[in-house]
Protein backbone atom coordinates (compact mmCIF):
# COMPACT_ATOMS: atom_id res chain seq x y z
CA UNK A 1 0.00 0.00 0.00
CA UNK A 2 0.92 3.57 -0.58
CA UNK A 3 1.71 6.05 2.38
CA UNK A 4 -1.60 8.03 1.09
CA UNK A 5 -3.85 4.78 1.37
CA UNK A 6 -2.11 3.37 4.75
CA UNK A 7 -2.52 7.80 6.76
CA UNK A 8 -6.54 7.34 4.98
CA UNK A 9 -7.13 3.82 6.90
CA UNK A 10 -5.44 4.59 9.65
CA UNK A 11 -6.90 8.21 10.22
CA UNK A 12 -10.57 6.97 11.18
CA UNK A 13 -8.49 4.94 14.55
CA UNK A 14 -6.70 7.52 15.57
CA UNK A 15 -8.96 10.02 15.35
CA UNK A 16 -11.33 7.77 17.38
CA UNK A 17 -8.56 6.73 20.36
CA UNK A 18 -8.13 10.22 20.17
CA UNK A 19 -11.33 11.82 20.69
CA UNK A 20 -12.34 8.69 23.61
CA UNK A 21 -9.14 9.55 25.31
CA UNK A 22 -9.15 13.31 25.38
CA UNK A 23 -13.11 13.50 26.51
CA UNK A 24 -11.70 10.81 29.20
CA UNK A 25 -8.70 13.27 30.73
CA UNK A 26 -11.17 16.13 30.47
CA UNK A 27 -13.68 14.78 33.00
CA UNK A 28 -10.96 13.45 34.97
CA UNK A 29 -8.78 16.94 35.04
CA UNK A 30 -12.11 18.71 35.68
CA UNK A 31 -11.64 20.95 33.10
CA UNK A 32 -14.76 23.73 32.66
CA UNK A 33 -17.18 23.23 29.77
CA UNK A 34 -16.81 26.58 28.34
CA UNK A 35 -15.14 26.78 25.01
CA UNK A 36 -12.86 29.31 26.24
CA UNK A 37 -11.54 26.76 28.22
CA UNK A 38 -11.67 24.03 25.99
CA UNK A 39 -9.70 25.88 23.42
CA UNK A 40 -6.74 26.69 25.66
CA UNK A 41 -6.43 22.88 26.52
CA UNK A 42 -6.57 21.87 22.67
CA UNK A 43 -3.68 24.64 22.13
CA UNK A 44 -1.50 23.79 24.33
CA UNK A 45 -1.74 19.87 23.80
CA UNK A 46 -1.11 21.06 19.59
CA UNK A 47 2.07 22.98 21.29
CA UNK A 48 3.32 20.26 23.14
CA UNK A 49 2.83 17.68 20.93
CA UNK A 50 4.55 19.40 18.48
CA UNK A 51 7.24 20.44 20.49
CA UNK A 52 7.73 16.49 21.11
CA UNK A 53 7.62 15.72 17.54
CA UNK A 54 10.46 17.99 16.70
CA UNK A 55 12.80 16.49 19.44
CA UNK A 56 11.86 13.01 18.80
CA UNK A 57 12.90 14.01 15.09
CA UNK A 58 15.85 15.94 16.46
CA UNK A 59 17.16 13.02 18.69
CA UNK A 60 16.18 10.09 17.81
CA UNK A 61 16.03 10.34 13.72
CA UNK A 62 18.97 13.08 13.50
CA UNK A 63 17.05 15.08 11.45
CA UNK A 64 17.53 19.35 12.05
CA UNK A 65 14.39 21.30 12.55
CA UNK A 66 14.04 22.20 8.41
CA UNK A 67 14.04 18.63 7.45
CA UNK A 68 11.47 18.10 10.12
CA UNK A 69 9.30 20.81 8.38
CA UNK A 70 10.33 20.12 4.91
CA UNK A 71 8.78 16.64 5.75
CA UNK A 72 5.43 17.73 6.51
Amino acid sequence: MGLTIAVCLETPFILAASWGVSKMLMKRAGVDTAIRSRVLVGAIALVLLTILEIALAVSVFHRSIGEYFAGL
